[in-house]
């Protein structure tokens, strides 16, 4: 019985030790977190229509850009400020940028879009943008699953979805493998922009298109944050409740982004409430060519936040093991002196 008093009270005390820790430290969640990234300032758009969730996310890429990543001229003003009224619902209006977008991949109000067509739509807007002679030329990278079909849709099918050209842009990167978390992070790190392409895995249903804003991982799992355009949050000018959303404003907090707990690493997978669009079938990449010359070199740390934590979770791991094996040690030599018949 007495063999059991001193670890039982040594358990005890380090439990009551732990307890106050977290009472006394109200990060503790940053504590066990190993490695977090947060891209600041990235817009939430709504899609305004059934069919332009891949308007709305590229439209958030564009302006956080023109905004915050150092691109003040790249499209032109009254792309942001012109209101372009929403057909048959004049009171709402959406952003002349949404409408450039579309008009570039000849596409009008709520179509879709193939999938190759918006890679094409994507270049040539690219392309056609004002580049300061201090700033490279934004760059389009892909990863997409192998066997992806050129004729998947993003949105509701449209009876008129508009011409489609399977012919991708030569200038357009693609790596044919299955998109992984790595990839995310790693880009997102590196202040790209990344545009996720949600489905099933298959050319059977329509898709959907987001934007990345950040990710998380701590003891309870892999976390990303997104822009999503077809869902509501806090303070967001939209329509009542339900889909799709109307929000053409910029200014909030976190709140607003979704966040969804990452099924698997590769394929990437996540949460979404839509079990048919759970899976990250193509990541978009939106990033400079190189590091500018001759102006303002920007860095990670100019866009976004991030850490990474010496504490891992190995390490605390491999740190109470070490502490119970010197209870066990400890209650070894105060048995001893207690009756120095027992054996070492």
């Amino acid at each position: 019985m007495r063999r059991a008093v001193f670890p039982a009270v040594a358990v005890l005390i380090l439990l009551s030790l732990f307890t106050s820790f977290i009472t006394v430290q109200p990060s503790i969640a940053s504590f066990i977190e190993e490695e977090s990234f947060v891209k600041e300032c990235m817009p939430d758009f709504g899609q305004h229509s059934g069919g332009w969730c891949w308007v709305a996310s590229l439209a958030n890429s564009l302006y956080w850009y023109k905004h915050t990543g150092g691109y003040p001229n790249l499209y032109p003003d009254d792309w942001d400020t012109t209101p372009i009224p929403e057909p048959g619902n004049p009171a709402c209006s959406y952003r002349k940028l949404l409408d450039e977008i579309a008009k570039a991949g000849n596409r009008t109000y709520c179509q879709g879009i193939f999938n190759t067509d918006y890679l094409n739509t994507i270049q040539e807007l690219l392309n056609g943008f004002n580049y300061s002679p201090s700033y490279k030329k934004l760059t389009l990278h892909v990863i997409e699953m192998p066997g992806f079909y050129p004729l998947t849709v993003v949105g509701p099918v449209p009876t008129s979805p508009g011409p489609h050209i399977e012919t991708l842009d030569p200038l357009v990167k693609v790596s044919i493998r299955d998109p992984t978390f790595d990839d995310y992070k790693r880009e997102l790190k590196r202040c790209q922009d990344v545009l996720l392409w949600l489905g099933d895995g298959s050319s059977t249903t329509p898709d959907h298109v987001v934007t990345g804003v950040s990710f998380k991982i701590n003891l309870t799992g892999m976390y990303i944050d997104i822009a999503d355009p077809w869902t509501h949050g806090p303070g967001h000018d939209d329509q009542g409740p339900g889909g799709p959303d109307h929000n053409n404003s910029t200014s909030h907090d976190l709140n607003p982004y979704e966040e969804y707990k990452v099924l698997s690493p590769s394929p990437l997978t996540i949460e979404y409430p839509n079990p048919t669009l759970r899976i990250v079938m193509k990541l978009i990449f939106i990033s400079p060519e190189e590091k500018p010359v001759g102006g303002t070199i920007l860095s990670p740390a100019d866009f976004g936040s991030s850490k990474n934590l010496g504490w891992s979770v190995p390490f605390i791991l491999l740190a109470v093991l070490v502490v119970m094996i010197g209870i066990v040690g400890m209650e070894k030599l105060w048995l001893r002196k207690r009756d120095p018949r027992l054996p070492s």
